[in-house]
């Protein structure tokens, strides 16, 4: 007896990667923006037709939400890993700050980051990708956050820190590299400005 194949399985090339496909529409997002990708570029990027791709996929937003957590997990994940294990928060900062220099400056990208260079011009109706991405920035605030807090009990940062802002401060230190990255900003001197990001915590009295 005949198998039938599920509505996800058709059309789908039997050597389908996923990941590669990630991989391939990341950049085509990346580089032409999401309002400006179509359809048509995606399928064309990941060597599959309409429907193969929907059933795959789903829709257009929501192949872009699962390539923002693609992004995630595969360009920043480990870069935040590696500041939780460093046990000295002055490294720590200094590590994850130069890592993220390597992650906004791949190469054949516009540069900067994928959430915000792709997400320029987003309609308001896309209200599913906004929470998306908001919920992405809250959870790396949290991730300096946690960091930081981890600092006070280590006795690395002084007790009375304000980790709130300091956390939003990190972040939007974060958020200007990238931004200089897009802009067109070397390498080497972002690396520079990486390496002051540390100036940025408070002294022990």
């Amino acid at each position: 007896m005949e198998q039938k194949l599920s509505p996800k399985q058709k059309g789908r090339p039997r050597t389908f990667d996923r990941e590669k496909a990630l991989e391939s529409a990341l950049f085509v997002f990346w580089n032409q923006g999401y309002t400006n990708t179509s359809i048509a570029d995606l399928c064309n990027a990941i060597n599959i037709n309409p429907p193969s791709l929907y059933a795959a996929f789903g829709n257009k937003s929501q192949f872009f939400i699962e390539i923002l957590d693609y992004y995630r997990r595969v360009y920043w994940d480990v870069i935040y890993a590696k500041m939780d294990v460093e046990k000295d928060i002055h490294r720590a900062i200094h590590i994850f700050f130069r890592d993220s220099v390597n992650v906004v400056t791949v190469a054949n990208t516009p540069g900067g980051c994928l959430s915000a260079v792709a997400t320029l011009n987003l309609s308001a109706e896309e209200t599913k990708i906004q929470q998306h991405m908001k919920q992405l920035k809250s959870d790396i605030l949290k991730r300096f956050e946690n960091r930081l807090k981890r600092a006070i009990v280590d006795k690395q940062l002084p007790s009375q820190t304000d980790i709130p802002a300091l956390a939003l401060a990190l972040q939007t230190y974060l958020y200007g590299i990238a931004i200089q990255a897009q802009a067109g900003t070397s390498k080497d001197d972002l690396l520079k400005v990486a390496s002051k990001a540390g100036l940025l915590l408070p002294k022990l009295i």
